[in-house]
């Protein structure tokens, strides 16, 4: 057998080839696995393994040393084809392992986590050994509960280790990045594998809500057009078990997937008793956990864990240590986050009765006020019920003449400072101050601000340094003629006049340059009332341009020379000699208002009422409405809503909602279904109904409230009219006297589309008086889009089921090739094929299945004996694992161990 190679080592002469493995002992195999010879023989040798030989291998440390050699191989890199064989032959040797019932229950029960060590080779970028890894989590999952434990633990392990937001993460990134449908498949049968090992309807139900939070969905949607059989195979489970899980809990009443209706239940739980301050008080707390924020999803997660935690717990001690120990924990958490970081303090840092560590017991009764706190020092006296009042004004100090700011006036005054200063040339040219004047009729007023300016004794006493001003705000760089040559006259130049403020300057002057016309112009199209040259946009603008009443007594008081203003000023000008302009540019604004409005609501109401006749006319709401009550009847037969002899049209948005047992099939499936195959023509709604849409965009309140505007406006401008220019009334008057006919038309046409409204309340037994059409016509377009969304629907769900069952038939054919093949095998087998079989129920999905009855998930079948005598497996195997690490081989052995030749402990002999 296997004595040459131990006489090798021993330092017996070695000659010819080694035998195989085959007849070799565990101690030798583990050998020989740690010093990396042989990891082909090695993995040969535990395959074809019988039961007493592999719970020896285990007992002598082998589980340890081969993944001691996982991590190894893991850590010194896979830089060449060698070592990834390699990497690929200790994860075999590993499921080899695992597929005896010793070896799978010793990694389940050993608490030297071997799946947190698995689970962290997922990090390499070999595909293969990454399907390895899930196949082998994937048994371990389905076959026990405790083995789900462990897995899950090891997802968790994951998270940490690789610094993950969601223990899931790495499942979703999988699946977003495979290459290949036969590894999303591996990935996707993983996760199904998680969703049906969970024990109970709301733990299915949960985890699989906290996948589908990560967008597991969009990733599934990816793959359905796949042409891999086992993906679809998969995809298969998946939906099914959704269908049936969402089918069990919408037979208990309750969607768990709601959060809406989850909210509610808990709500009434507590309504009326002292715990809903509790729910209050959390709710409030809630609020503050800032949507998107950093530490947003720490604290939900965080939250999430503690409820799920206490709900568990029956045991009032149990509940105070748990307690003790989550507020220790938030407390350890929040110092090493104030110490990290100098971010904003999170939720869990404020102040808040419910996370302090020194609050009460949220379950015991509220402790006595406590003591009031230490007296503090006695407070200031108080003031004095009145001041009293302030003291005189101290005489004015003597200030000589050369102080900047008061003087004493001269004894003899003509002009005030003011008077100076409107008269003043400065020497140097100077900045501007952009202000609007006041004319001076308007500022003189008295009981003004500015009557200061006339008034000699109202003017403060102060000093202006005219020169000092000049210096502060003249121009850099330019001089005014006057000090260049002192001897020729200033000649002023010609400037623009400028009497609006640069800001209204600069929106009229932007506003004129738009016509491309002149000023003249312009004003000749306000002046004759000529709408069509002009848009309602720019009306607008000019109404809110139009000068005030200060600035039109600027404008009036100029009496310079008009070539030298602005443009915007001349403007001004010119419009200010328009009689009742403003009047002129409101006529012009109604009467392209309701240019637009009149033909737009002509249109908008004839649009409402032929979708109201074809309402009342259409045949396919009459017979879906008629199918509709018959099903109706038989579903609610012998409860108080059958019976029924009608229902309100809002009703028909129920009917999607009644969910049927099959899989994604509501009530108004099947009714689709019965017409597609039956009254084919009923799909054709929109030929009958072609108005419906449009119309169902359409309040009848907004058509009323328009046309009573326009009326409004109308008769407001006949009634301006009456005092203004005889040319103004002549260009209005035979407007006026059409849009006032053809407000009567409108007013009769909307009151006919009233009428209409009413008829369709009383087509559908509904009250006329809170009858809403906007209502009726947007649920009935609604309703129609989910009618035509639910045809596409059955349809794509009958070539699915087709390919369902087509793929069903191959399963089932295959499943009876497989059963006769299994039973041909011994018992003994069967345990020692454990992890082969369940990799074999798991593809085919007959484990994965909740909708299968007949199948139970296989448990762990050891009995008490059984586990002691595991136990005493555990602990010979790390007691032996210890030894050999303990004693260490020495290195003239080693070298001789080292110079066997890989292929004379490969080969037999001839």
């Amino acid at each position: 057998m296997f004595a040459r190679a131990v006489r090798q080592i021993s330092g017996v002469p070695f000659e010819g080839k080694t035998e195989s493995l085959e007849g070799a002992e565990p101690e030798l195999c583990i050998t020989i696995f740690q010093r990396g010879l042989n990891f082909s023989g090695v993995k040969k040798k535990l395959v074809n393994a019988d039961p007493a030989w592999m719970e020896s291998f285990i007992e002598e440390g082998g589980l340890f040393a081969l993944f001691e050699g996982l991590q190894g191989l893991e850590n010194s890199g896979l830089d060449s084809i060698a070592g990834t064989v390699k990497l690929l032959d200790c994860v075999d040797c590993i499921k080899a392992v695992m597929n005896s019932q010793v070896g799978l229950e010793f990694i389940i029960h050993s608490d030297k986590n071997f799946t947190n060590i698995l689970i962290e080779e997922l990090n390499t970028n070999i595909p293969l050994v990454k399907m390895h890894i899930f196949e082998m989590l994937s048994a371990v999952s389905i076959y026990s509960d405790e083995g789900l434990y462990v897995v899950l633990g090891a997802l968790k392990h994951y998270k940490v280790f690789n610094g993950l937001r969601h223990h899931f993460s790495k499942l979703i990134e999988e699946l977003q990045s495979s290459e290949t449908d036969e590894y999303a498949a591996c990935v996707l049968a993983f996760i199904n594998c998680l969703i049906a090992g969970s024990v109970g309807l709301e733990a299915r139900v949960h985890l699989r809500n906290e996948l589908l939070a990560l967008n597991l969905q969009e990733e599934l949607n990816r793959f359905k057009s796949s042409s891999c059989e086992s993906l679809i195979t998969q995809l298969d489970v998946f939906e099914d078990s959704n269908a049936s899980d969402s089918q069990l809990l919408v037979e208990q009443g309750i969607d768990l997937q709601s959060p809406e209706e989850m909210f509610h239940t808990v709500y009434e739980k507590v309504l009326g008793t002292p715990q809903v301050l509790n729910l209050l008080h959390i709710l409030q707390s809630m609020v503050l956990i800032e949507r998107g924020s950093t530490d947003a999803g720490m604290i939900w997660t965080l939250l999430e864990e503690l409820t799920q935690r206490t709900v568990l717990m029956n045991e009032p001690q149990r509940i105070e240590e748990f307690r003790r120990k989550s507020l220790e924990l938030i407390t350890e958490a929040v110092k090493a986050r104030r110490t990290s970081t100098t971010a904003a303090p999170t939720i869990f840092e404020e102040e808040s009765p419910h996370f302090d560590t020194s609050s009460p017991d949220p379950l015991t009764p509220p402790p006595q006020a406590p003591p009031p706190p230490p007296q503090a020092p006695p407070p200031p006296p108080p003031p004095p019920q009145a001041l009293p009042p302030p003291p005189q004004a101290p005489p004015l100090p003597h200030v000589s003449s050369n102080s900047p700011l008061l003087v004493h006036p001269p004894l003899q005054r003509t002009s005030s400072i003011l008077d100076m200063a409107r008269s003043y040339t400065p020497s140097k040219s100077m900045k501007k101050l952009n202000w609007q004047k006041i004319p001076q009729h308007l500022a003189t007023r008295s009981g003004t601000l500015w009557e200061v300016s006339t008034n000699l004794s109202l003017q403060p006493k102060v000093n202006i340094k005219f020169d000092e001003l000049e210096e502060l705000f003249a121009r850099k760089g330019v001089m005014n003629q006057r000090s260049m040559d002192t001897t020729t006259p200033l000649k002023p130049s010609p400037s623009v006049v400028s009497l609006l403020d640069t800001k209204a300057s600069l929106n009229v002057s932007i506003f004129l340059k738009q016509f491309k016309l002149d000023n003249t112009s312009i004003v000749d199209i306000i002046k004759d009332g000529q709408y069509t040259k002009i848009s309602i946009e720019q009306l607008n603008a000019l109404a809110k341009l139009l000068p005030s009443k200060t600035t039109v007594e600027l404008l009036k008081s100029f009496d310079g020379q008009r070539s030298l203003l602005g443009t915007p000023e001349d403007f001004f000008l010119q419009l200010l000699q328009v009689k009742s302009y403003t009047l002129r540019i409101e006529a012009m604004k109604v009467r392209l208002e309701y240019s637009e409005r009149q033909t737009e609501l002509k249109q908008v109401i004839n649009t409402l009422r032929m979708a109201i006749s074809e309402v009342l006319d259409s045949s396919s709401i009459r017979d879906i409405c008629y199918v509709a009550l018959v099903t109706g009847n038989v579903i609610n037969a012998g409860g108080h809503a059958g019976s029924a002899f009608g229902f309100t049209i809002s009703s028909l948005q129920k009917l999607k909602d009644t969910r049927a047992n099959k899989s994604n099939m509501s009530l108004l499936h099947y009714i689709t279904g019965l017409f597609d195959q039956q009254l084919p023509d009923v799909s054709k709604w929109r030929e009958q109904l072609p108005h419906l849409e449009e119309a169902s965009k359409t309040s009848l309140e907004y058509l009323t409230e328009q046309v009573t505007h326009i009326d409004s406006q109308i008769k407001g401008l006949r009634k301006k009219i009456k005092e203004s220019p005889g040319d103004l009334q002549d260009q209005l008057e035979s407007f006026l006297l059409e849009a006032e006919e053809e407000v009567v038309d409108l007013r009769f046409a909307l009151e006919n589309v009233h009428d209409l409204s009413k008829q369709t309340a009383d087509y559908f037994c509904e009250d006329s008086e809170s009858f809403n059409l906007n209502v009726c016509l947007s649920e009935l377009f609604g309703f129609f889009l989910e009618y035509e969304k639910a045809i596409k629907e059955n349809k794509q769900r009958a070539i699915l089921e087709a390919e369902a069952k087509k793929r069903e038939e191959q399963r089932t054919n295959q499943h009876k090739k497989t059963k006769n093949k299994t039973n041909s095998i011994s018992s003994t087998n069967e345990e020692h094929c454990l992890v082969d079989q369940l990799l074999q129920e798991i593809k085919e999905g007959t484990s994965l299945r909740t909708t299968n009855k007949s199948h139970s998930r296989r448990r762990s079948s050891l009995n008490h004996d059984g586990l002691k005598r595991l136990q005493d497996v555990i602990l010979k195997s790390e007691a032996y694992y210890k030894k050999r690490r303990a004693s260490q081989i020495s290195q003239e052995d080693r070298e001789r161990l080292t110079d066997v030749p890989l292929a004379s402990v490969n080969e037999e002999e001839p």
